[in-house]
């Protein structure tokens, strides 16, 4: 799935009822999926496919919520975001891009360009 295609509403359905992932655990995966924005405890656990820690991690809200947490991610979360190992990298990549884009915008100004993006010739 296309980051851009992500239904980031948080409504789920699943075994014929319509369920919510809470709007902070949205937001928090909204960031993290789009940004690279590194996870807390609760969120690092259930992308790592790791019940226990999740559980344990988890808010009331969350607590409640983690079927639809889980539906959710299975149906709108990128697979290359998922998985202990597959955290690191996702973060890593968006790291990198960070880095590109900023390099990408200095030297851009160092060669006559403006904030806006125009060129002075």
């Amino acid at each position: 799935m296309n980051i851009q295609e992500i239904d980031w509403s948080g409504n789920v359905q699943a075994y014929g009822r319509e369920m919510t992932v809470p709007s902070h655990t949205m937001q928090a995966l909204k960031s993290y999926i789009e940004d690279g924005t590194p996870p807390g405890d609760f969120l690092y656990a259930v992308m790592s496919n790791n019940l226990i820690e999740a559980f344990s991690h988890a808010d009331d809200k969350n607590f409640w919520s983690m079927q639809a947490i889980a539906v959710w991610i299975y149906n709108n979360a990128p697979a290359a975001c998922r998985g202990e190992a597959n955290i690191k990298s996702w973060i890593r990549m968006h790291n990198e891009i960070r880095r590109m884009k900023a390099a990408k915008e200095r030297n851009g100004l160092k060669q006559g360009g403006k904030e806006d993006g125009s060129v002075t010739v």
